[in-house]
This record gives C-alpha cells, structure tokens and sequence, in this order.
C-alpha cells in the first residue's frame, strides 16, 4: 500500500484564523504592558500562597529584590494581627470562586515599617476549570489610612455632594449602574431600558450576585474571548490606571444582542472599594 502525502498549505496572514491568534495575542501583549507599567502591583501565587509572579513595583512598593520572594509564602509580609482576616478573605474566593475586591492589611517593608495596601484578586483555573492559583492586584493605601487617623469622625463628607452624584447617577441618559465586592448594588433607569427589563428589581435581581449573568452575557465576546476571562482582565486595568474604556457584547431580555461601550471607573467612598460603570450603545457614540 502507498501513501501519497501531499505537501500542506501554509495559511495566509490574511486567513480568519491567523488574524484571530494576532488580535489575541496583541491583546495580551498589551494587557501584560499595561500592568507592568502601572503604579500598582501585580501578583500571583499558587492556592497555598506561595509566589509565583511579582511585577516590578514590588521592589519600588517596598524594597524588597523580586526574586528573593519567588517560590516563597507571601504570609511572612502580612501584619501578625491582620493575617487571619487576610486568610478569610483568601478562603472565601477559593471557596465561592468570586472575586475579592477592597482586602485591606498591613504590609511589611525591607526597612522594617508597615504600609498599609488594598488588594483585589481572584481565582485562576485551568483548561479543565480546576482552581489552581490567585491573581491580584495591590495598592498602596497609607496616605488614605494617615488622612483617616487625624480627621475627626464628625467630619463627613458634604451631604450636598452625595446629593449631586445621586441625582447625576439617577437621572442620566447613559446606563449607569454601581458595583461592591464584584456585585451590583445599584443600577439607574437608562439601565434598566438598555437591556429591556420590565423594572428596576428585575435588573437588580438578574445582576445581583454576577455582572456576567448568563442570561444577559454570551459566553464568549467577538474577539473570542471568553467573557468571564476578559471582563477581569478589564477590571484589573480599570484598578490600575483609575478608569478603563473598552467595548463589550451584552444580550438583552429579549434575545437581541447590543454593543456597548464600556467605561468602568473605582471609587472610593466612605472606606468602600465601590466600581462606577458607564454604558453606552455604540451607535449612539458621537
């Protein structure tokens, strides 16, 4: 018997699939400039603590050489009274699976002093969706922590301005909607319209536990992107550089899919972690 093997041909660059493997590859490249660009620090470990990514900002946050704490338990670094809520917080994602966002601890520098950071991280899986590690991102939050020690606790923000943001929030025509802990907490009108909901409660209701609710997300975005994997890779930026624009496939109550632009935006506000998000139909962009 003969095999005739016949010579394969290579793909074009211009093929769907090639561009496809480009857009997300460039897409990483950029993510990953992005973080180790950022003020913040990013970081990583296996399920037990033990760390396996450090970006630069380790050593300018608190001086110490990056690779001397590879490949060792980040609990060394932790405040010894703020180490069993710091373990609460890890447990609970490892548990649950949802994301961490405002950890707030102490956390040890090369000189012997404290630095209190704030800390968002989530769970990473593998291609079988096993929980395998965490990822994170860290700030450093002393200056906030030292403004908080010598303002009198009568001094409260002007009632005033709460006012104004409920009014702005409530009564504009872009969808807003406002987010603690990676659950919606609040949500305005426009928004309720966007995706077709009957009310307010059933928005809120659909929302509640998971931005990414499978009724109202497809699994996967246009670029092929898993949702759930790019809406953290957005949020983490977002935490990074102080707000993040970017577009994004939602589906409406009724089946139909619309495009939005995206703007999401932390706040701080009263002690609270909080993330302001901003639609908008792309259509409707000017």
């Amino acid at each position: 018997m003969q095999f005739n093997f016949q010579p394969s041909q290579a793909p074009s660059p211009f093929s769907p699939r090639i561009k496809f493997r480009s857009a997300i590859a460039q897409s990483e490249a950029t993510f990953r400039r992005l973080l180790e660009d950022a003020n913040y620090l990013i970081w990583s470990s296996q399920l037990d603590s033990t760390l396996t990514y450090l970006s630069p900002q380790f050593k300018v946050m608190f001086g110490y050489d990056i690779d001397a704490w590879l490949g060792r338990s980040f609990m060394p670094l932790v405040h010894p009274e703020d180490v069993s809520r710091l373990d609460a917080f890890l447990w609970e994602v490892v548990e649950t699976g949802e994301q961490c966002i405002g950890a707030v601890f102490r956390h040890r520098r090369r000189d012997g002093r404290w630095s209190w950071v704030s800390s968002n991280f989530s769970l990473v899986r593998d291609t079988d969706g096993n929980a395998v590690g965490l990822q994170g991102v860290l700030r450093d939050i002393s200056n906030r922590k030292s403004g908080e020690a010598t303002k009198p606790v009568e001094d409260r923000p002007l009632r005033t301005t709460d006012l104004l943001f409920e009014q702005f929030f409530q009564k504009s025509a872009d969808a807003m909607l406002l987010l603690e802990k990676d659950r919606l907490i609040d949500c305005n009108w426009a928004a309720v319209q966007m995706l077709r909901c009957q009310s307010k409660a059933e928005l809120l209701a659909l929302l509640a536990a998971n931005l990414l609710a499978a009724k109202l997300t497809p699994e996967f975005q246009p670029d092929g992107q898993l949702s759930s994997q790019k809406a953290k890779e957005m949020m983490t930026i977002a935490l990074c550089q102080g707000s993040y624009r970017f577009e994004w496939t939602y589906q409406r109550m009724t089946g139909e899919p619309v495009q939005l632009e995206v703007l999401f935006t932390p706040l701080e506000f009263d002690q609270r972690s909080l993330l302001h998000v901003t639609w908008r139909q792309m259509g409707d962009r000017v």
